[in-house]
């Protein structure tokens, strides 16, 4: 059917009223075009009500003004309707008279036609359809009702990208109803242009275009352009660079002027865009429990049914090799149907949570960092290339290629963890909220109790560990083929190691991690047990005993008495010297913030005092005749305790969970710390005073008697430690003589302090963190030459600027 549509007759009238009507813009492009066209009028106040839903009475009003038949109205006003519910007193009957003569409305199956009701989308749809001249024979054999009419909709440019996602068996809001009327009846705006149904092949990331061009392979003319026809390729301009990264391998309509410009786009939806792990075979990919098909000839000669593109970590490769040489980690494809057209790829070196960016380096979960020089974000199923500033804490990232990553924005998730299973085919289930997720096979998770220090779990650990914390909210996230990533518990404040210091009758008094005295009352409640799950009486417990407690609210509900004070002693190892005279634990040993720290201050009587205390603090002040031994308790002997509830640990036996400390001399907590530079030569035997600068101040230190220090030449850099007496006690060789000075080549500052220093070392480039409290000996630039300090954990502490 024609049927042409007379705009100028087209008004619509929400509310009738006699009175002067006025309108303010709306800020709607559209709804703002159809009033000052004046195809739509409120009431008096100007009110387009758009908020509002739409009844079928006013819906029969804009198909019968679209048609151009009002002026058909008045004579079918008095004409008998075939509904039931419509007569010559309802003043719609001729507008709905009108559009029955037309076939453009139907009624329900009971003869009525509802004129009060509000009228659904897709009735609207049907009607405005009909308008632009109906369904053919053939489309009409699409499907059922409402189908063949959407589809239409959609190829008519009646329904816009933002109407894909209605529910159509809803009522239709006059806001919606308005914008796909403007959309039956806007100008013909595409006038000149060539109009594709096309599927983006390249973008710049992985073909050598312009970051502003397309590659496109042409998949139907859909307006019998001649410049391209089926199967042909081009390339066009893009004005919108910021999306391009997500079009490839999209199917899209696209019209273009005669320069090959992009004027509009709309992504067809007809087609799947897939993503996650899939595992392909020669003619197959099974992606997410499906299997799509892999065609190189078609019998029917459609080229659109056929394999388009491979892309595997951005490089362009022949399927054959790519099915039987890659392993792939994560992909993107595009289906018709069953029919995969288009492939993108990618295997991960390594998959991690990231912690932190700094310019173009990231640092992840495991402390270890690297320079990035490509980061692609996918977020809500979108792909785009973003600056490494754009990465918060927590994305996960995907390290593939040269230094390229992709980072999934599925962070900080949040629900009850209700169970950890394993399932025949899956492997490890983490169960959330109800939801399963896997844990790779491939790339392990990480577990955190406080979203600052990870723990490394592999599948099997993951069965074990989390297992305990059933029941907890937890946050996680999840990679980019949907598998769980990390974990992070609320570990419970309510359990921990503590040291006694006081036991009375009924209350005991102990020394927690942080130094801080806290007492409790034993209450009948209280379950007091040895390691072996033996009662014990609370009066057998002695001050320095170590006990691991689990509080319930402010009382102590569970005590474990894991190792005496005088058992601790025999059971400690003494703790050796490095080739520089310095207390040092087995390299074996690792200490980390986290672990727990107890120092017993000791003489001839017994315990004088119980602090806590930095391990490596303990070891850089303790005096170099001490007797300094240590009993320790790594996570593997924590586990094999059994004394915890909720709190996992690494499991690892060199990880240190607890150390305690004996035999200890001479504290440098209170003493004070001066860089000097020795004026005259210092003789540890001979001299018993120390001169040299600090700065361009001159100054002259006493040596305290039992200090143990080391030869100094003159003009060589010392740390010395200052007692409250204004005393050497101990000395620290910074810089010597012998000390070469680099070329300062780079430097990184953040809030007008250094972060990280590059210098020129044989000829080559090496660059170092710098701690946050450095040392500046004179003013460092790009250009100085200077000598570094490290401190215990590699970072440059002093910078001596010549």
């Amino acid at each position: 059917m024609n049927r042409k549509i007379i705009s100028t007759f087209l008004v619509f009238i929400i509310l009738l009223s006699l009175g002067t009507m006025t309108f303010a813009k709306t800020g709607n492009e559209k709804i703002d075009w159809l009033v000052e066209k004046k195809f739509v009028e409120g009431d008096g106040s100007g009110d387009l009500n758009l908020n509002g839903n739409l009844t079928r009475e006013e819906a029969a009003t804009i198909i019968v003004k679209a048609l151009g038949k009002e002026s058909l109205v008045a004579s079918y006003q008095n004409v008998k309707n075939i509904f039931k519910d419509m007569n010559s007193k309802v003043w719609s009957n001729g507008m709905v008279n009108v559009a029955v003569q037309e076939k453009v409305v139907s009624g329900f199956p009971d003869k009525t036609f509802g004129p009060k009701k509000n009228i659904t989308y897709q009735e609207i749809i049907t009607m405005l359809v009909q308008v632009k001249g109906g369904l053919t024979a053939e489309e009409q054999k699409a499907g059922v009702w409402p189908t063949p009419y959407i589809l239409k909709a959609n190829e008519l440019g009646i329904l816009d990208s933002s109407m894909k996602s209605l529910d159509y068996k809803k009522d239709a809001t006059r806001l919606v109803a308005f914008e796909m009327l403007y959309n039956t009846v806007k100008p013909n705006e595409d006038k000149g242009l060539n109009a594709y149904k096309v599927i983006v092949r390249e973008v710049e990331r992985v073909y050598s275009i312009d970051k502003d061009e397309l590659g496109l392979t042409i998949f139907k003319d859909s307006n019998n352009a001649s410049k391209y026809k089926s199967n042909e390729y081009t390339r066009i301009k893009h004005p919108n660079k910021d999306f391009l990264e997500d079009l490839l391998g999209k199917v899209v309509k696209v019209k273009l002027d005669d320069n090959n410009n992009l004027k509009s786009y709309e992504i067809d939806n007809s087609y799947d865009y897939l993503m996650g792990k899939a595992e392909f075979k020669r003619d197959e990919v099974n992606l997410n429990g499906k299997t799509y098909d892999i065609l190189f000839k078609d019998s029917s000669d459609n080229v659109n049914n056929k394999l388009q593109f491979v892309y595997h970590n951005d490089e362009e490769i022949d399927y054959n090799d790519f099915y039987n040489k890659v392993e792939s980690d994560f992909a993107r494809i595009t289906v018709d149907g069953n029919k995969v057209l288009g492939i993108e790829s990618f295997s991960f070196s390594k998959v991690e949570p990231i912690v932190k960016v700094d310019g173009n380096k990231v640092t992840f979960t495991d402390e270890r960092s690297m320079v990035i020089d490509r980061a692609i974000l996918i977020k809500d199923n979108v792909l785009k290339t973003v600056d490494l500033a754009d990465i918060q804490d927590f994305n996960i990232g995907h390290v593939y290629g040269d230094r390229k990553i992709l980072v999934t924005e599925e962070v900080e998730l949040d629900g009850i963890l209700d169970n950890v299973l394993y399932k025949d085919r899956e492997g490890v289930v983490v169960r959330i909220d109800n939801k399963d997720y896997k844990v790779s096979d491939k790339f392990h998770m990480v577990y955190s109790t406080d979203g600052d220090k990870f723990i490394v779990l592999d599948s099997d650990k993951a069965y074990d560990d989390l297992y305990l914390i059933r029941g907890q909210e937890v946050k996680f996230g999840v990679d980019a083929a949907g598998n769980i990533k990390y974990v992070v518990s609320s570990k419970t404040s309510d359990e921990d190691f503590y040291v006694v210091s006081r036991v009375t009758s009924n209350h005991i008094r102990l020394v927690d991690k942080n130094g801080t005295k806290v007492e409790f009352e034993i209450s009948l409640k209280t379950s007091i047990k040895d390691v072996n799950k033996k009662d014990i009486k609370l009066n057998s417990l002695k001050e320095g005993d170590l006990v691991y407690i689990i509080k319930d609210g402010k009382d102590i509900k569970n005590l474990y008495l894991v190792k005496g004070f005088e058992g601790m002693k025999i059971a400690s190892i003494s703790i050796n010297k490095s080739s520089d005279g310095k207390f040092a634990l087995d390299k074996k040993y690792i200490v980390d913030k986290d672990t727990n720290s107890f120092l017993f201050h000791e003489d001839s009587k017994g315990i004088t005092d119980i602090e806590s205390m930095g391990v490596n603090k303990i070891l850089e002040n303790t005096k170099s005749d001490a007797k300094l031994k240590a009993y320790i308790i790594s996570d593997y002997d924590f586990d094999r305790l059994k004394v915890g509830d909720k709190v996992i640990t690494s499991g690892d036996k060199d990880q240190v969970n607890t150390i305690l400390f004996t035999g200890f001399k001479q504290s440098l907590k209170n003493s004070k710390e001066e860089i000097v530079r020795l004026k005259y030569k210092f003789r540890v035997g001979y001299d018993d005073e120390i001169e040299g600068f600090v700065g361009d101040k001159s100054v002259v230190y006493k040596v305290e008697k039992n200090a143990k220090l080391i030869d100094i030449n003159p003009d060589e850099y010392v740390k010395l430690f200052i007692n409250e007496s204004n005393e050497v006690i101990g000395s620290e060789l910074i810089f010597n003589n012998s000390d070469k000075y680099l070329e300062v080549t780079k430097l990184e500052s953040s809030s007008g302090k250094v972060v990280e220093i590059t210098v020129k070392e044989n000829n080559k480039e090496k660059s170092y963190w710098v701690t946050s409290d450095y040392i500046e000996i004179g003013f460092v630039k790009e250009g100085s030459l200077v000598k570094l300090h490290f401190n215990q954990d590699g970072e440059v502490d002093i910078i001596l600027v010549r």
